[in-house]
């Protein structure tokens, strides 16, 4: 909740749906798990990524994208969160 546009309701979300963190060995399991990974689409040589997967709990990711909308959006002086 320190970072700009993370708010109790986000912190509560992202709590609520990673119940037990020790389930995850890598921060990549938790993103797939909120469904943050992209599609991949690979025959023979061609080989892409596609849009995210969406699978998931909706209202954390939407929580999510919207603290990040906001620490982007918002004019932050010497944020390093940002850089």
């Amino acid at each position: 909740m320190t970072a700009p546009g993370v708010w109790p309701i986000t912190a509560m979300a992202v709590a609520a749906a990673f119940d037990d963190i020790d389930r995850f060995k890598r921060s990549s399991s938790a993103g797939a798990y909120l469904g943050l990974t992209p599609r991949r689409y690979e025959s023979s040589e061609i080989s892409r990524n596609g849009r995210i997967s969406k699978r998931g709990d909706m209202f954390t990711r939407k929580c999510l994208f919207e603290a990040t909308n906001a620490i982007f959006c918002r004019n932050l002086k010497g944020s390093r969160l940002r850089t």
